[in-house]
């Protein structure tokens, strides 16, 4: 292939076997050089080497052998995969752990809830699938969490009918390897109980509603109201399948959202209750 062939930001994550989020963030850290034209970034296919997924180029082959694993409760071959990209040459960091959570396990269970809406597979299987995926998340997260005080408490939680946990898991331990503190609790739960957490003498600065329902705008409107009116210093974030961008959590009465997990997570962890509703250039 031709290195100064000029390909899309999405075909390059393809190639790279990541996320296009992924991608993205290395493009804007300056990672991965990219030029925009309006809209569309464009990579120079040469300057792909070196970047693709750790994942992609394991020992065990790619991602389908941790999939694999996941589907068969298979902790010890699933931890294998994870921690030979975890401690690879080069040491733990943040950025790598931050990697395997969103682009091979949450990648993994997409595939798992896939398999299981065609009914390609038990709703046991997918239930083990999932236990074994929290074990897993808690794992990456001890391993790769710089030692130190925890700074900065943050509630994660889900609103009314939101049922899913672990996308606020993943979130939870994106949020702990950036210094965070992070008190899950729970999902679906009623705008009142929501409310009456934040005021607890937990004293919380930021809140994170984890946000998978499609169509559940109402409920996540009358957990923020109710959040405000109890606690009105506490930060609001909100994100995830029913919150794509940053626009709509704003509209919402969020105060900073969207489903870009990893620049949610570091925008929260570089700020403190004292600038609610500042820095919205961030």
């Amino acid at each position: 292939m031709n290195d100064d062939e000029l390909i899309t930001l999405d075909l390059a994550a393809a190639e790279l076997g990541v996320h296009y989020m992924t991608a993205y963030r290395r493009v804007r850290s300056g990672r991965l050089r990219a030029t925009q034209d309006g809209r569309t970034w464009w990579i120079r296919r040469g300057d792909l080497r070196g970047h693709h997924h750790p994942a992609v180029s394991s020992p065990l082959g790619s991602t389908e052998a941790f999939t694999t694993a996941l589907f068969d409760g298979d902790e010890t071959a699933a931890w294998d995969c994870i921690s030979r990209q975890l401690h690879a040459p080069g040491g733990t960091s943040i950025e790598r752990a931050s990697d395997l959570l969103l682009d091979v396990i949450a990648a993994s269970l997409r595939q798992v809830g896939d398999q299981w809406a065609r009914g390609e597979t038990s709703v046991a299987a997918e239930h083990r699938a999932s236990a074994l995926a929290l074990r897993l998340i808690a794992r990456i997260g001890a391993e790769a969490r710089p030692p130190g005080r925890r700074s900065r408490l943050v509630l994660i939680g889900a609103p009314l009918h939101d049922i899913y946990t672990l996308p606020a898991a993943i979130f939870g331990e994106l949020l702990r390897l950036r210094g965070c503190e992070v008190i899950e609790i729970g999902s679906d739960l009623r705008p009142e109980d929501l409310a009456e957490a934040t005021s607890s003498s937990h004293e919380p600065q930021v809140l994170c509603l984890s946000c998978t329902q499609v169509g559940n705008e109402t409920a996540i409107r009358s957990a923020i109201a109710a959040i405000r009116r109890r606690s009105p210093q506490v930060l609001i974030a909100a994100g995830g399948l029913a919150v794509p961008t940053e626009a709509i959590a704003l509209a919402l009465g969020a105060d900073l959202g969207g489903s870009d997990t990893v620049a949610v997570a570091n925008r929260i962890a570089g700020r403190s209750r004292h600038d609610r509703g500042t820095n919205s250039s961030e």
